[in-house]
């Protein structure tokens, strides 16, 4: 699934093209914006925030990571005289990295869903979705 995405994202013009369920640096400020909205309690507002804060660290981290790899694989494609090794070299980092970011963001799920009432989560995640 990893090399489908891969191949999709440098033969189908990158990051500009991720739908809206991808994990993202500006979904999670969203997330951030609305936890400012819908927990009301200071404490457990501030707690939430600081989670959602170590996420968007994270997801960024990646983001520069991936834009780094996509640099790289753009400049190996071009180079008649680079071999395989060297582009999956740069494709197995990155895998490592992506499996790395998302053990983080399933550790900051958990622990966000912790800070939060069950009415409260449902409130941030079904915002927009008919509720």
């Amino acid at each position: 699934m990893f090399w489908a995405f891969m191949a999709w994202y440098f033969f189908g013009g990158g990051a500009a093209g991720i739908s809206g369920g991808a994990l993202t640096e500006e979904a999670v400020k969203q997330l951030d914006s609305r936890v400012t909205v819908v927990v009301q309690e200071p404490a457990r507002r501030k707690a939430a925030r600081a989670t959602l804060g170590e996420l968007r660290q994270a997801v960024g981290a990646f983001e520069k990571e991936f834009a780094a790899a996509g640099i790289s694989m753009s400049a190996s494609y071009r180079d008649h005289g680079a071999d395989r090794a060297e582009i999956e070299a740069v494709l197995d980092d990155l895998n490592r990295e992506w499996e790395r970011g998302q053990q983080r963001a399933l550790d900051l799920r958990f622990e966000l869903r912790d800070r939060l009432t069950r009415d409260e989560w449902e409130a941030l995640f079904m915002e927009g979705k008919g509720r």
